[in-house]
């Protein structure tokens, strides 16, 4: 039987918990066919993310929800107090498991890289608003005195402790254009 539960993460004495789709044989933190979602309990106010249509497909297909799965979705309004789904299940054809299966094990590898890269490929090319490639000697053209570092995804100011050690991969007119672009200061806490 398929069952829609919840299957641990985060730290001792700090759980969080992300809402799956598991063969009911396998391990509570062992194998599953699909991530759908996220619930973080500690965090204030409670953090409750369920991708509504994927968790629609899978009751219409049959799977068993548990009891905190049924709360949730209850309180998403996706489905009634006994676990009944609430309105129709999508129209649209679903993948199949196996590569829908395929595809959150990949994302679920390199989740830092998979929101990075879009960032990164931009930042190649030289696409943001302030911002331009190096001279052709390394140096810095006329009016950009902000390093960015592509691998580190992080921006240098003049006179800040790397500066003068970082290689600038991009060169930014302001610290607004560099932060628009995805960069962050050394020290400073990523969006993810």
């Amino acid at each position: 039987m398929v069952r829609i539960r919840l299957r641990r993460m985060g730290m001792k004495h700090k759980p969080a918990y992300r809402v799956v789709i598991a063969d009911s044989h396998a391990p509570r933190d062992g194998k599953f066919i699909e991530t759908i979602g996220h619930y973080n309990p500690q965090a204030q106010p409670k953090v409750v993310f369920i991708k509504e249509d994927r968790a629609r497909y899978w009751l219409s297909v049959g799977a068993q929800p548990s009891d905190t799965v049924v709360r949730l979705l209850k309180n998403l309004g996706v489905v009634d107090a006994e676990g009944k789904l609430i309105g129709e299940a999508p129209a649209k054809v679903e993948a199949p498991v196996k590569k829908a299966k395929k595809a959150v094990t990949k994302a679920a590898a390199a989740p830092a890289a998979a929101v990075a890269a879009p960032v990164k490929a931009a930042a190649e090319a030289g696409e943001f608003a302030g911002s331009v490639r190096p001279l052709a000697d390394g140096s810095a053209p006329e009016g950009y005195a902000i390093k960015g570092n592509q691998n580190s995804m992080l921006y240098h100011v003049p006179g800040s402790r790397y500066y003068n050690s970082t290689v600038a991969e991009l060169w930014f007119d302001t610290v607004e254009s560099a932060e628009a672009a995805g960069f962050r200061a050394p020290g400073q806490k990523s969006a993810e």
